[in-house]
C-alpha cells in the first residue's frame, strides 16, 4: 500500500537524514531515541530492529512468511510516519501532533540463540552519534531465541516485544523485565487445550511427544498445570525427542510401550513433523 508520496517513502527519506554526516544526533542517559536538536522543532529517531528467522537453522532458503512479517512491520512504521489512517484512523493528523519517527532494521537468527544473541550483542554496540542504535527490538519467533536475547536487551535497557514467543518462561518478568508479547503464553493456551481433549474428546491417557527445548518443554509443563485443575484424571505421559531419527523412534516405541491411543505433538519443523508421521507409521502406531 502507497500514499501519495510513494511506497515508504519515509523510511528511506528518515535514512537519509539520520545517515547525514552533517547532521549531529544525541541520546540522553536513559532515552532510547536518537534527537536532532538543531532547527525549530527538535527531531526524534525510534530505530526499530526486527529480530526473525529469515531462513532457518543456516540453511539458505529463504522463509517467505518472515520477508511478509517485515513488510507488516515497514508499512506499520511508514504509516506512523506520515499520519496514513486508511488503516488505523488514530493516526490522523499524528506528525504534527508527534515529533518520534521510525527506522528499521532486520537481523537474521535462524531459529538460532546464539546466532540472535549475536545480532544484538553486535547492534546495541555501536557507537552513540556516529551509528545507529536501537529503540526497541520487535521479535523472535522461537521461545528459545526470545529467552536468550531478551536477557541481553533487558540488561542495555531495550524493550523486546515478539508475536511468536509462548514461552510460560518469559514471564518471569525479573529474569525478562523488558520483554512482552502480542500472544497468549503457553499456560494460557494449554487450557483450552486440555479442556478439548477432555471435555469433547473425553481423553483420560495423553501421549506428549515434544522437542527437547525451551518453548516443548514449558508447553508441556502448562499442559500438566491445566491438567490438574481442569482433568485432574488424566494422565499424561511425556517424551522429549531432538531432530535426529534415532531420538524419533526411541521416542515412539515409549509412547507404543504405554498403549497410549492419542499422541499430541508439539514439534517445530515441517521436516520433523513428516519424520515423526513416517517413523509411527513404520512401527504401526498410526
Amino acid at each position: 500500500m502507497a500514499n501519495k508520496t510513494g511506497v515508504l517513502t519515509s523510511l528511506r527519506d528518515f535514512d537519509a537524514i539520520r545517515n547525514d554526516p552533517n547532521v549531529t544526533w544525541t541520546r540522553e542517559p536513559g532515552s532510547n531515541v536518537d534527537v536532532l536538536t538543531s532547527g525549530d522543532i527538535p527531531l526524534a529517531i525510534c530505530h526499530l530492529d526486527v529480530i526473525q528467522p529469515f531462513t532457518y537453522f543456516g540453511e539458505s532458503v529463504a522463509q517467505f512468511i518472515t520477508f511478509e512479517d517485515l513488510a507488516a512491520v515497514a508499512l506499520a512504521a511508514h504509516h506512523l510516519n506520515t499520519g496514513d489512517s486508511r488503516l488505523v484512523p488514530d493516526l490522523e493528523g499524528l506528525p504534527s501532533r508527534c515529533n518520534v519517527r521510525f527506522t528499521i532494521e532486520s537481523g537474521d537468527t535462524q531459529l538460532t540463540p546464539s546466532v540472535g544473541v549475536d545480532h544484538v550483542l553486535n547492534i546495541t554496540s555501536r557507537q552513540p552519534g556516529v551509528e545507529r542504535l536501537p529503540c526497541a527490538f520487535i521479535g523472535a519467533y522461537r521461545s528459545a531465541v526470545s529467552i536468550a536475547t531478551s536477557i541481553f536487551t533487558g540488561l542495555r535497557k531495550y524493550p523486546q516485544i515478539s508475536a511468536g514467543s509462548t514461552s510460560a518462561d518469559l514471564e518471569d518478568k525479573f529474569q525478562y523485565p523488558l520483554f512482552g508479547r502480542t500472544i497468549p503464553s503457553d499456560s494460557g493456551n494449554a487450557v483450552p487445550i486440555i479442556q478439548f481433549l477432555h471435555e469433547v474428546l473425553g481423553i483420560t491417557h495423553l501421549a506428549v511427544l515434544n522437542v527437547n527445548d525451551a518453548y516443548g518443554n514449558s508447553f508441556v509443563q502448562g499442559l500438566r498445570v491445566a491438567a490438574e485443575k481442569h482433568a485432574p484424571a488424566m494422565n499424561i505421559h511425556q517424551v522429549s525427542i531432538d531432530e535426529q531419527i534415532a531420538s524419533i523412534r526411541t521416542a515412539l516405541n515409549s509412547i507404543k510401550a504405554t498403549q497410549y491411543q492419542v499422541i499430541f505433538t508439539i514439534l517445530f519443523s515441517p521436516e520433523t513433523h513428516d519424520a515423526v508421521l513416517n517413523m509411527a507409521y513404520e512401527i504401526g502406531i498410526a
